[in-house]
C-alpha cells in the first residue's frame, strides 16, 4: 500500500512537473502573440495617420487644381461651337 502511495505520488509529481512546463509555454506563447499584436496595431496606427495624411494632400490639390483651373481667363474667344472647337488645342492646359 504505501509503495503504491509513492508511486501514485510520484506520477502526480511527475504531472504536476508537465503541467507546469506547459503553463509556462502556454505563457511565453501568450506573450509572443500579444507582442505581435501590439507591433500589428502599432503599425495600423501608423498606416491610418499615413492614409489621412494622403487624403489631405489630395483634397487639398484636388481643391487647388479646381481654384487654378477656374482662375484660366480665355485670351480669344469665338461666338460658335465650330470655332471654340478650333480653339481648344490651343487653349493652355495650366
Amino acid at each position: 500500500m504505501a509503495q503504491n502511495t509513492a508511486a501514485i505520488a510520484a506520477y502526480l509529481d511527475e504531472i504536476n512537473t508537465t503541467l507546469q512546463q506547459g503553463l509556462t509555454l502556454a505563457e511565453d506563447k501568450i506573450n509572443q502573440l500579444d507582442a505581435a499584436a501590439q507591433q500589428a496595431k502599432a503599425s495600423i496606427d501608423a498606416t491610418q495617420a499615413q492614409a489621412q495624411s494622403w487624403l489631405q494632400n489630395v483634397q487639398t490639390n484636388l481643391n487647388n487644381r479646381a481654384v487654378q483651373a477656374l482662375a484660366i481667363r480665355p485670351n480669344a474667344s469665338t461666338t460658335d461651337r465650330a470655332g471654340a472647337l478650333q480653339n481648344v488645342p490651343s487653349f493652355p492646359s495650366r
